[in-house]
């Protein structure tokens, strides 16, 4: 079709295409996104602002699913808020500091040899570049923020609110520094925060049981063992690398304990786990019990020798400790305060002095074993280090064996870590936990598993480790005097600050060591000062980021559920700490978000979560592109044609994301996508629809029941999926969403609105349908509305009453109420007995249809077995129930006949009573003139003279912008009413359906009718200069309908000018001498165009004209111009597409004639020697609109329906184009 084509038709077929044009998704993007994000800034007020604070994505690496998942939570739930009237904020953040993005710098930048400085130039470009690379990523999407405002952790401004936070908490006491055990990376050299933790259920450890030697009591049951055993006691552990840190033996006071001999060695292990120890250590030995049971407080006190301390070491003690019991293990346990997080704590109590003999790479230091420093020094204590150990107590070693059991890993480079006392700097949380928990009490949680979670991280801490050993991240502001003591005041803090406002943070390690500016002016010359060179946890940069919203809280923090012991509890702790203590400041206002959402993993199709070690790890970008489904099948098959996939785009992204309920692991995979890429393409095909149908006039027409019943349809389903959205249940939305398409809008509305919408009038509630249905679409698919509405009609866009779909308030009304004549309680009362029968009428056509005693639906009549109550409810809509149903007749408990030639039946049930839908065959008795499988021979069966001698039928069907379904069940039917002539057009989409239910009818007849028995007509879609592509396009037609040849073939319209009218006409007239063609014409031709090829004397004249026809538009005219040239004038839209069925006048000739008004008109073609084409879907109508032969109309009637020529123009009117 060419470009003057599509300016000026006004078909049913929309422009809007069945896929996504790719070229066009830059445009639609930035529609909806920028453009929309800057609109509702400027129009949605000032003073109810939606906060949805970004929890920021680390700026390492390539984004995956898990990445899409919740960037379009936070967009959808965004654009919610938008479209509850609400202005949006939502600036976009990254974590651009830690562990990973120093790693890859060193990598990239040559190894770890790098000073700091060159470290963090070097982080601080990879981490730039990424995060230029996700933001492009993200924004493809479709997601709408304030990319402008975008912010860091690495960004200068952030920093220094970060740092003036961290003084806040000085000021308050809460931040010190404590030598102490910490998660300890030895893979990344750096301390750890629990939430930098993962878990391994499969590690393996060597474990062991080791006897320590205690000093003989001079008093007690244990005095009096012979002296030829000697005493020790039993520990067991799974870390023996810790054995040279050991400083204590815990027993519990209240357990039973016993000893027993095995060989020289009087061991003591509690009662409970002799068995077990036994079987482990000395199965084949006899063992003797000396001492049947001693209680753990007679064995506090007594004293022992670590034989890795040495000789000269002293005597360590037994004590009493509450984490101590006999499930595992022998019950006694070994304390190594250094090493763990229990023996620290218990230790303290004792003055227990702290050792932990391991360096920051993970290996022994000289102090491991002091008799003999390099036996142990640089040997790793995961891989070796225990078996070292055990190679120097072997003496004492009673038993090893390897023991499966769950071990914290590094999250980041997924290796195992280590319990290591080292000086860190700590944030004191158990003095704020309580208003913290506290703080949580009016917080809404998505899922509400989510409170008790967060709550358990925060109760279950006492102190937060805020230092790590790297250099990519904001400097702890401490300073070291001579003795390497930390000094950290109000005023060195405060002074700190001030200058790394100056001269940034990289300043900090570029600056001389002995550079004074760092050192306040109360300090200098009293010692040498050195600054620190820890930097903040990563968990303390994004959990800072709340210090960015201006004191409000956050409506929305989303995240996934990893993020309870992250950054939800960092950035709740970091503002509890802030405001605690402030006057006026309630528990409620500290929390830092009013709502807080999480999401589960993302999962494949077999339900493992995605990895890179399984290599199931899957992009957005695929899910877009459309490469996760099998690719589209080529029409046809060619030789290294190229491979191609459907890419859907942004839609295909989020409508998987709507779908999925996220409040749990969600799995992505070709099934699930399949099924995604079927509603999209469902909701496309309805939009095409829609967007097709639409009229104008239809604003004004008066409505029906089916129409009401739709908008209530509408209305219920538009609060059901209103209400999922408020909620942030965007699968319930969908879900309900998809019901309403299918069941509602699909089957019901719009498969009784077809009459109506192939008539090309637009039904009565497409454009609040419309609009509706784009509400509901806008925050899950806003790229598809942003489409739609590109492709909507020009006079609804033009329209300033109408509003863009993206920007309705989704509670605005959708029609006028005064539209709404019916009244609507008791048309719901009605609707549930109106559906249930539906369906059964349905269900029984099926069975009929299976059977093949019928095909389209309208081939059938119905009869409804129902309770009177139910009776007198479809009795208020009787004049309607046809076209509800889709059916030729209905009747309301009518007998059904014994004797029809087929019967189904399906039964339904409505408030508890049971009915019955009966589908018969049709009821040719009704109607004479409306349902008849034969009609009179005299209407379609006459034919025309052609001034070239051939003759065509005097009536033909229409097939104007049918479907090729639609167009294939048309020409059956009207066959079977006895039709010889088809209407069809390259343009309208539907030869080769046409043309094989031709060829399907004739091969089915028994010989009775043969192919040249039916004319069949086709139409040039564009003209044009190029004389080969007009044949070209002939020959494709001919082959398209498989008739073998064109009874007629019209130039469709004048348009392109008179070189493209005259080479096309050229080309027609050698389709006809080549034999494609026997009869050439054209169609919207005016006078001028007639004559002008006329004049041009060509080989072969036109025999045809078709152009618009009808008493509203007479075209006189050209009818004249037509005769003096012998030229046949076909009549399409002879019925006026139905815009005048109910005029005066023609209803008044309509009743004295006795027939319908469709039938007056066709009639009217006749008589004034016209071949009209009128056009239906419908078995009843196709068979009505032919049989007009049973009347004539009078000359004076004649002349009172030419006298209604108004100039009305049902479509398009190219006839005085140039």
């Amino acid at each position: 079709m060419s470009k003057s084509w599509a300016s000026t038709l006004r078909l049913p077929k929309s422009s809007f295409p069945p896929r996504p044009a790719p070229d066009l998704r830059p445009l639609y993007l930035q529609r909806c996104t920028d453009a929309f994000y800057q609109w509702q800034e400027a129009n949605r007020p000032a003073d109810d602002t939606f906060i949805l604070h970004d929890g920021p994505p680390y700026a390492n690496g390539s984004l995956h699913v898990g990445h899409g998942l919740n960037k379009v939570l936070k967009d959808m739930i965004v654009r919610v808020n938008v479209q509850q009237g609400r202005r949006a904020n939502y600036i976009p953040g990254w974590d651009c500091h830690g562990l990973p993005i120093e790693l890859k710098a060193l990598g990239a930048s040559g190894g770890k040899d790098m000073s700091s400085v060159e470290i963090r130039k070097s982080a601080r470009k990879l981490a730039s570049k990424t995060v230029v690379e996700q933001m492009k990523a993200f924004r493809s999407y479709a997601v709408m923020a304030d990319w402008d405002k975008r912010w860091t952790t690495m960004d200068l401004a952030y920093e220094m609110r970060q740092l003036r936070l961290f003084q806040k908490l000085v000021q308050k006491g809460l931040i010190y520094r404590k030598f102490k055990p910490v998660y300890w990376s030895p893979s990344s050299r750096t301390a750890l925060a629990e939430a930098e933790l993962e878990y391994n259920e499969n590690h393996i450890s060597t474990s062991a049981y080791i006897a320590f030697h205690i000093t003989r009591p001079e008093t007690g049951p244990l005095a009096d063992l012979g002296p030829e055993y000697d005493l020790s006691a039993v520990i067991w552990t799974t870390t023996p690398w810790t054995l040279p840190a050991n400083r204590s033996i815990a027993v519990h006071q209240e357990l039973e304990y016993m000893v027993v001999g095995v060989g020289s060695k009087a061991l003591i292990v509690a009662k409970s786990c002799l068995e077990t120890v036994q079987q482990v250590c000395f199965e084949d030995l006899d063992v003797k019990i000396l001492i049947e049971s001693i209680l753990g407080k007679d064995l506090v006190g007594l004293t022992y020798r670590n034989v890795l301390r040495g000789s000269t070491a002293p005597e360590q003690p037994f004590i009493h400790a509450d984490f101590v019991s006999a499930e595992s293990g022998s019950g006694l346990v070994h304390c190594a305060p250094g090493h763990g997080f229990d023996d620290y704590e218990v230790s303290k109590a004792f003055d227990i002095p702290v050792a932990a003999p391991v360096d920051n790479e993970g290996c022994f230091t000289t102090e491991a074993f002091p008799s003999n420093p390099d036996a142990l020094l640089g040997i790793p204590v995961l891989e070796g280090g225990s078996d070292a150990v055990l190679k120097l107590v072997e003496d004492d070693v009673l038993g090893v064996h390897k023991y499966k059991h769950k071990y914290p890993y590094d999250w980041r480079t997924k290796k195992p870590i280590i319990i290591r006392a080292t000086a860190q700097w700590f944030a004191d949380v158990a003095s704020i936990k309580e208003d913290a928990v506290a703080s949580l009490q009016d917080v809404r949680f998505i899922p509400e598993t989510g409170s008790n979670r967060l709550e358990s991280f925060v109760k279950g801490r006492s102190e937060w480790c805020i230092s790590r050993q790297r250099a990519w991240g904001v400097p702890i502001p401490a300073l070291y005097d001579s003795k390497g003591d930390a000094v950290m005041t109000e005023e060195t803090v405060a002074h700190i600050i001030k200058v790394i406002q100056e001269k940034g943070t990289d300043a900090w390690w570029r600056d001389d060591a002995a550079s004074p500016d760092w050192i306040p002016a109360s300090l200098r010359g009293k010692c040498e000062y050195r600054r620190g060179t820890d930097t903040m946890d990563v968990w303390f940069d994004s959990g800072s980021s709340w210090t960015m919203l201006d004191k409000k809280r956050a409506d929305v923090y989303l995240e996934g559920s990893d993020q309870h012991r992250g950054w939800f509890q960092s950035s709740l702790l970091t503002r509890v700490a802030s405001l605690e203590g402030q006057e006026g400041i309630k528990p409620s206002d500290m929390s830092p978000f009013k709502n807080l959402i999480t999401h589960g993993f993302t999962l494949d199709g077999e339900g493992k979560k995605m990895s890179k070690s399984l290599g199931n790890i899957l992009s957005p970008a695929q899910v877009m592109d459309g490469t996760l489904l099998p690719p589209v099948k080529p029409k046809k098959k060619k030789a290294n044609s190229p491979v191609t996939y459907e890419a859907l785009g942004p839609d295909a992204l989020r409508l998987w994301v709507a779908s999925s309920d996220y409040r749990r692991d969600i799995v992505i995979s070709e099934s699930v996508l399949k099924s995604v890429h079927a509603a999209l393409i469902k909701y496309r095909t309805i939009i095409k629809m829609l967007l097709g149908s639409m009229h104008q006039s239809a604003r004004t027409a008066p409505l029906t029941a089916i129409d009401n019943i739709a908008i209530i349809q509408l209305k219920d389903t538009m609060a059901e999926v209103g209400a999922a959205y408020t909620n942030y249940e965007f699968y319930r939305g969908f879900s309900s969403l998809n019901r309403w398409i299918t069941n509602d809008l699909s089957a019901f509305y719009l498969e009784a609105l077809k009459d109506r919408l192939y008539c090309a009038d637009g039904g009565s509630v497409l454009e609040p349908i419309f609009m509706g249905f784009m509400r509901m679409l806008a925050p899950i698919t806003p790229m598809l509305v942003e489409e739609a509405w590109d492709h909507a009609p020009a006079w609804l866009k033009d329209d300033p009453s109408t509003i863009h779909p993206l920007h309705q308030l989704y509670s605005a009304p959708l029609i006028e109420s005064g539209r709404l004549t019916y009244d609507e309680s008791k048309l719901r009362e009605a609707i549930p007995v109106l559906l249930s029968a539906h369906g059964a009428i349905k269900s029984a056509s099926e069975l009929a249809r299976s059977d093949k005693a019928m095909g389209s639906s309208l081939q059938c009549s119905v009869v409804l077995e129902v309770p009177t109550e139910h009776a007198e409810l479809l009795a208020r809509h009787a004049d309607e129930l046809e076209a509800m149903f889709v059916v030729s007749s209905v009747e309301v408990n009518a007998p059904v006949p014994a004797e029809a030639e087929w019967k189904y039946s399906e039964t339904f049930d409505v408030a508890g009573t049971q009915c019955t839908a009966w589908v018969l065959p049709p009821k040719e008795a009704k109607c004479p003139r409306c349902w008849r499988n034969q009609t009179p021979e005299s209407s379609h069966a006459r034919r025309t003279q052609l001034s070239n001698g051939h003759t065509m039928p005097q009536i033909q069907l229409g097939l104007y912008m049918m479907s090729g379904r639609e167009a294939s069940q048309s020409v059956r039917l009207a066959l079977a009413a006895g039709y010889r002539g088809f209407d069809s057009a390259q343009m309208y989409g539907n030869e080769r359906e046409a043309g094989r239910a031709i060829r399907d009818f004739v091969a089915s007849s028994g010989g009775e009718l043969s192919r040249d028995d039916v004319f069949y007509t086709s139409k040039l879609a564009s003209n044009s200069a190029d004389y080969d592509a007009v044949r070209r396009s002939i020959r494709k037609s001919v082959d398209a309908c498989g008739l073998g040849y064109l009874d007629l073939f019209l130039l469709h319209s004048p348009y392109g000018g008179p070189q493209a009218r005259a080479e096309s006409w050229r080309a027609v007239e050698d389709a006809i001498e080549a034999g494609e063609v026997r009869s050439g014409g054209v169609s919207n031709y005016g006078v001028k165009h007639i004559e002008e090829l006329m004049a041009s004397k060509p080989r072969i004249p036109p025999v045809v004209n078709q152009i618009e026809v009808h008493p509203f538009n007479t075209r006189t005219d050209i009818r004249e111009a037509c005769a003096r040239h012998g030229i046949v004038v076909e009549a399409y839209a002879p019925l006026a597409r139905a815009m005048r069925m109910r005029h005066p006048k023609i209803v008044e000739l309509a009743k004295k004639y006795s027939c319908s008004p469709a039938q007056l008109l066709v009639r009217w073609s006749l008589q004034h020697g016209l071949v009209p084409l009128p056009k239906s879907v419908r078995q009843q109508r196709i068979a009505e609109n032919a049989d007009v032969g049973g009347f004539e109309i009078s000359e004076e009637d004649m002349e009172a329906m030419d006298g209604l020529d108004e100039y009305l123009v049902t479509d398009w009117d190219p006839t005085d184009c140039p």
